[in-house]
This record gives structure tokens, sequence and C-alpha cells, in this order.
């Protein structure tokens, strides 16, 4: 089993890195239940007039504004944390993002794939404060385990489905940092997905 969270590890998609701006510290993207959560911080003395979003065209190399933060962005004495939800990325696919910085140009990309985690038999959905995830299968069955494991993977919580239409775990205890679930019926892993508890 401890092979298999190597495994996927090696698989996640989280991408953090430099940006290539000067105004940028990070710059990073990771999935999440409801869409790509994309987080970047100004440098100290960074200031710009507004912070568009962008995620590029299907690879025309073109971009259009996904979201953008109004006004006066970043301080002169200290970096500047700002986060940004896609609700609605490209799900199969890879997406790649940049940041228009108001006046000061844009910063490099950074490319995420999106997983389709409905179309894998479950879908994986957790609120945006981080307290709670929720499986919805496509169709209810009974009996099979139900597994979160730490990324060391030491088993964090098992479950038996019980064939309800959802099962929904409080994870506001668990500690910060990323996790993995897997759905087995009977030695068969039929889901696997990550989560992030922050």
């Amino acid at each position: 089993m401890k092979s298999a969270i190597i495994l996927l590890f090696a698989l996640l998609t989280i991408v953090n890195g430099q940006a290539q701006h000067p105004f940028i510290e990070h710059f990073g993207a990771e999935q999440v239940a409801g869409g790509i959560f994309l987080r970047w911080t100004l440098k100290a003395g960074s200031i710009c007039k507004g912070i568009q979003i962008e995620r590029e065209l299907i690879n025309s190399g073109e971009f259009q504004e996904v979201g953008d933060i109004e006004g006066v962005c970043g301080d002169t004495f200290e970096p500047v944390s700002y986060t940004f939800l896609d609700t609605s990325p490209r799900l199969g696919e890879t997406n790649t993002y940049r940041l228009g910085l108001g006046g000061f140009g844009s910063t490099g990309t950074i490319d995420l794939f999106a997983h389709d985690f409905a179309n894998e038999g479950y879908a994986l959905i957790q609120d945006l404060n981080g307290e709670w995830i929720r499986l919805l299968p496509k169709r209810a069955e009974s009996g099979r385990l139900f597994i979160i494991y730490t990324l060391e993977g030491k088993e964090q919580l098992t479950e038996v489905l019980s064939g309800e239409e959802e099962t929904q775990v409080d994870i506001s205890g668990f500690s910060k940092g990323m996790y993995v679930i897997q759905v087995l019926d009977g030695d068969s892993s039929v889901f696997s997905s990550v989560f992030l508890r922050w």
C-alpha cells in the first residue's frame, strides 16, 4: 500500500514555483473540489493596479481573463498573498495560467492538469474552508471501504460505505497537509484522489 501512495504522490497535480516576474515571490496551483485553486505572493515593495487572472485558450497561446482583483495590489513594506478559485477549468486537460499585473506586464505561466473526478466513478467535493469532504458516487455501492491516508501511508480514517448517495467526513481535526483517499472493492482500488487540509 505504501508504494501505491508513493506512486500516487508522484502523480499529484500541484504546481508551485517562480512565475518569472520581478514582483512575484511565489505562484502555485492545485486542484481542489470545486476547481483549481491559485495562490501567489507579491514581494514587498511591489504595487500594481489590479491583477488579472488569465487562462490559456486551448493550446492557442492566447489567454482569456477568468477573474480579477481590482484596486491597488501589494504593499510597500511587506509581501501580500492572494488566492483565486477557477470554478470552471477544462477537465481532463492541462490548464495554463498567468497573472496580468496591472500596468507591469504578465507573469510566466504555470500548467496544471485538471482531473475529471466525476468520470472516475466518484466525485470528491471539499468545502472552501477545509472543514469537510464529501464523496459522491455515480451510483451507490454498499460494502466498499473508504480510506484516508496521510502522505506517509498512515491510515487516518477507515469507513465502510453504506450505499448512501453521499458520504461526508469532518476533517476539521486533521493536521494541515495533503491526504490520499482510496475506495476499495475487496482488494481492488476503484477510486483514488487527494485533498488538502489547510
